[in-house]
């Protein structure tokens, strides 16, 4: 939330000089913009019809009263220190981004605007305060530092999956030639011992050769060779994960917002494996998908980024919920004529109320400065630029259940967010 503060006089302030006490003849009653009029010690002598409309407050209700002693409905209490602070008696002040919320709860932004107003000989009479909802701007604002913020992230991917392309090459090349070698050492070794047994009780060995004997025996050549199978199968794992990521990652990078047949099942598994990555040890992500789920027409990158807002939030979820296991599991169908993709976790579920606002822009269950609440709102709007829904209910894991059901067949191009 923003605040500054001006030397200037606000016109407004000009036009209100002399006209003391304040009322609102100043600025008008008709006025689409909040318009509230407060005398010296921050009592409310004006309040118009917008002030009404959109603090939920009658005007009856507040002449008289101190400003900074009304219940308001913002969400913070930036507008009572300003007031406290008395900034606002000296220069114009203005309060950006004020979270407040509308009649049915709903999160919206407000900018405020306090213009000190004085009289001919500059002895301070009181303020003006003017107001209009900037939620629609606002969202914009936040919709495009997250669509920033992706870009920078599938740069990062790219780049990455550049970076790490070549060593994970070299590995797996590397892995061949051992896997090879270690295979033809063990069948000298094996020659090796069968000679020596069948030369056993023979006249004439060399003692060199009775001491390459036992040293083969001591070796224990079999056993070795199992350890060495098993720490090779490790590595060759460990490359095929790196392998995953990095063409997860390379399918994340794109930026490309065209129409196209989409591979849901690939863009999941994708999706899974960057978020898998990112898991503690006891954490367990499960994927089950059914086999040959059917393309679909649509937009790989956009369903790749609300895939991965929906699986993060369910992670973030499950690891709140204080169980020693936190568990999110992936599983996708064809249902009917569209694609059900459900991701479940083992949080603490949303109640009716979270459930309702959970896709508001804005709106989040996290601490303050730990989220934006922007992530589901933007995948609830790509999934209805593909004609999808997302519905929410109580998950067998014991948290939440989305279920983001594509269809299969859309009517032309991509759909506009309703």
């Amino acid at each position: 939330m923003g605040r500054t503060v001006e030397d200037a006089p606000s016109p407004v302030a000009h036009q209100a000089v002399g006209r003391a006490p304040l009322d609102l003849k100043s600025v008008g009653d008709a006025l689409t913009s909040l318009a509230i009029v407060i005398d010296e010690a921050g009592r409310v002598q004006g309040w118009n019809a917008a002030a009404e409309r959109l603090l939920r407050i009658a005007r009856s209700d507040v002449i008289g009263r101190r400003l900074a002693e009304l219940t308001l409905p913002f969400t913070t209490n930036h507008l009572q220190e300003c007031l406290a602070a008395g900034e606002w008696t000296r220069r114009m002040v203005r309060l950006e981004d004020l979270p407040y919320l509308d009649a049915d709860g709903r999160p919206r932004v407000l900018a405020l605007t306090i213009h000190p107003v004085r009289n001919p000989d500059e002895s301070f009479v009181g303020a003006i305060i003017m107001g209009r909802d900037v939620t629609s701007r606002a969202l914009e604002e936040q919709r495009e530092v997250q669509r920033r913020k992706i870009e920078a992230l599938a740069t990062l991917a790219g780049g990455l999956a550049h970076e790490l392309n070549t060593p994970v090459q070299f590995i797996a090349s590397n892995l061949e030639f051992l896997d090879q070698a270690l295979a033809d050492l063990h069948d000298v070794i094996r020659q090796a011992s069968r000679a020596f047994e069948n030369s056993a009780g023979r006249h004439g060995l060399d003692e060199e050769l009775d001491a390459v004997d036992r040293s083969l025996r001591d070796l224990e050549p079999e056993q070795l060779f199992e350890d060495v199978e098993a720490a090779v199968g490790a590595i060759r794992d460990g490359w095929q994960r790196i392998a995953r990521i990095v063409a997860a990652m390379r399918d994340f990078a794109g930026i490309d917002y065209s129409e196209s047949l989409v591979d849901v099942a690939r863009i999941i598994r994708s999706t899974t494996t960057i978020v898998g990555a990112e898991l503690r040890c006891d954490e367990q992500l499960e994927v089950d998908l059914a086999e040959d789920l059917p393309s679909i027409p649509g937009n790989a990158e956009g369903l790749a980024r609300a895939f991965y807002q929906i699986l993060r939030n369910a992670v973030e979820a499950a690891r709140k919920s204080g169980a020693d296991r936190a568990a999110v599991r992936v599983s996708a169908q064809r249902v009917d004529d569209a694609i059900e993709v459900r991701i479940d976790d083992s949080g603490r579920g949303l109640t009716e109320r979270e459930v309702e606002r959970i896709f508001d822009p804005f709106y989040t269950t996290k601490e303050v400065g730990q989220g934006t609440g922007q992530g589901l709102s933007i995948a609830l709007g790509v999934v209805r630029r593909h004609g999808g829904t997302i519905t929410v209910s109580r998950s067998d894991l014991g948290g939440a259940r989305f279920v983001v059901r594509l269809p299969l067949v859309q009517a032309g191009a991509l759909q506009e967010a309703r």
